[in-house]
């Protein structure tokens, strides 16, 4: 599986991960079965292809086992060339390992979607009302736009905490963004489609403040740093994440925004509403999962040849990112 990044410096290096298929319940073997000896090679668009050498490292993988127990595993290395392409820009990926056979893919660069968020107000409950304008997008329009936030600190690491954000403009009906009873489409990713014509889009920012009572100390202002990406996404990596969560059974449920549950004079009942809600959806997804006995199929855009004559699983794809950093400064 590969989900490439342009290069952002000369030392960027575009990274190809290379496994074997192993037994799903082998939950003993903690080294995922990497293929040291695999030849790999990327191209874009007619120039020569660029073999990708195999690069030992520690890194590690979080994942869960089928009995949903977590378990870190160890990812010994990876593939990596010096490779560089842009907006527009076709990538071709070719694998060839002497067991497993060969695996082919394509990818055509999305461009960049630039994007302004401005903060009209921070309201009580710590929720950023905001104007988010968004310009005519240039690259294929069957691409995906995913916005998604973070809440920066000094305690945090480089890419912060993801918070959630809240709309409901229609922009964001066509994927598969979980909607709130009063009918926001809501999560820490939103993922809509791109226009030819510039849209401006309300957008409220929930970094977890909590209730910001009256009686605050209001003689040191606080500093809010969110970062905002927008991910300019090819079909294929939003049908294979998107695919791969559902396989996982990842739950979509987000809470309602706090001003619209805050309705109550006593706090606790809200908190009560709140779990309640949650607890009753779990229930449900629950059930939805007994009563259907087909499974997920998760998405991969692979073709290849190997002796078992099956598809090779896996997804090739590409990103491109713009980012915005937003102070809020609460005097």
């Amino acid at each position: 599986m590969c989900r490439q990044l342009p290069p952002q410096s000369a030392d960027d290096l575009f990274r190809v991960d290379v496994l074997r298929s192993t037994f799903f319940l082998n939950g003993t073997d903690y080294a995922l079965p990497v293929l040291t000896d695999a030849k790999v090679s990327l191209q874009v668009n007619s120039q020569p292809p660029v073999p990708a050498a195999f690069t030992p490292n520690g890194d590690t993988i979080i994942a869960m086992d089928a009995n949903g127990n977590v378990q870190i595993h160890t990812l010994e290395g990876h593939y990596a060339a010096p490779l560089s392409f842009a907006d527009k820009d076709t990538v071709r990926l070719h694998v060839e390992h002497p067991t497993f056979g060969s695996a082919d893919a394509m990818q055509v660069c999305p461009v960049k979607q630039p994007f302004t968020i401005s903060v009209d107000s921070l309201s009580q409950y710590g929720e950023l009302w905001c104007h988010m304008h968004v310009p005519a997008y240039t690259g294929d329009m069957n691409d995906v736009l995913t916005l998604q936030t973070a809440l920066m600190s000094d305690e945090l690491d480089e890419e912060g905490m993801s918070v959630y954000a809240y709309s409901r403009d229609e922009a964001f009906a066509y994927y598969d963004n979980y909607q709130t009873p009063s009918g926001y489409y809501a999560g820490y990713q939103l993922h809509m489609q791109p226009a030819k014509t510039d849209r401006d889009i309300v957008l409220v920012i929930y970094p977890g403040l909590g209730y910001i009572a009256d009686d605050y100390d209001d003689t040191v202002d606080t500093k809010l740093n969110i970062c905002a990406y927008m991910l300019a996404r090819t079909q294929e990596d939003y049908m294979y994440k998107s695919t791969l969560y559902a396989a996982m059974g990842r739950s979509m449920y987000v809470s309602e925004l706090i001003s619209e549950r805050m309705q109550s004079s006593n706090p606790a009942d809200d908190y009560f509403d709140i779990n309640m809600e949650e607890l009753f959806y779990m229930i449900s997804e629950n059930f939805d999962v007994l009563g259907n006995a087909e499974s997920y199929q998760v998405y991969g855009n692979l073709s290849g040849k190997n002796k078992q004559n099956i598809q090779p699983f896996g997804c090739f794809s590409l990103v491109n990112t713009t980012q915005q950093d937003i102070e809020c400064i609460i005097k």
